[in-house]
């Protein structure tokens, strides 16, 4: 089904992208794992993987002003010489430049896209894409940069207004049990403050800044 995959160089099977190799793995499973019984036929890999974004789309030309939802199966960290760390990476994945045609121009027209989370899955996949095109040589390069990630992500802030305020309660009785593991006082407010983020400063990562460690909690990635 997937004949790139059964390549062979020199009797051996050659080398491929892992990012390809994944994408094809989820499209099986999700053709495989749909309920047959079912009428609503759900999409098991989308519950699993599945991240809502929704976004922004602007053209600072004509002034005119959009917004889109879409369903992704990975975030993107794309990597440059500015990039020392996965969050600074996942923010720069949320932004790009798109050409389309411009109705009220009458012509193609550069729009700028500002995607924000809105939904999260169980399993968040992250792809560090390395690879550019390079023009002098024609052909693909392979960025060899170092870039820092925590063992535990917070994208909190790289989440729209609405996530935001679901995640909050939550959040806060996490931050509260930390500190009463540490023998911190509560706060009793349900949302999280300043104040309570000053007396607790261990209790929760943040992942604000480039190049700082985060937290993320099993509540902050369970489907919404």
């Amino acid at each position: 089904k997937y004949p790139q995959f059964g390549q062979l160089h020199n009797g051996s099977f050659m080398q491929q992208d892992a990012e390809e190799c994944w994408t094809q793995i989820l499209y099986t499973l999700s053709q495989s794992l749909r309920s047959r019984s079912s009428s609503e036929d759900p999409d098991t890999v989308k519950a699993l993987f599945g991240v809502e974004l929704v976004s922004r789309v602007h053209c600072e030309e004509s002034g005119e002003e959009s917004s889109e939802t879409e369903s992704v199966y990975a975030l993107k960290c794309h990597i440059s010489h500015e990039v020392n760390h996965l969050h600074e990476g996942l923010r720069h994945g949320l932004k790009s430049e798109l050409e389309k045609a411009s109705p009220s121009l009458g012509r193609s027209a550069i729009y700028l896209k500002d995607s924000r989370i809105n939904g999260l899955p169980r399993f968040l996949t992250i792809q560090f894409v390395r690879f550019f095109w390079k023009r002098e040589s024609n052909q693909k390069a392979k960025i060899l940069r170092k870039v820092d990630y925590p063992l535990e992500l917070d994208v909190f802030d790289l989440c729209s207004d609405d996530l935001k305020k679901i995640l909050e309660a939550p959040r806060q009785i996490l931050r509260d049990e930390e500190g009463r593991k540490l023998g911190l006082k509560t706060s009793e407010k349900s949302s999280g403050s300043m104040g309570t983020d000053v007396k607790m400063p261990d209790a929760e990562g943040s992942s604000r800044g480039g190049g700082e460690s985060s937290k993320a909690t099993p509540q902050e990635v369970s489907p919404l």
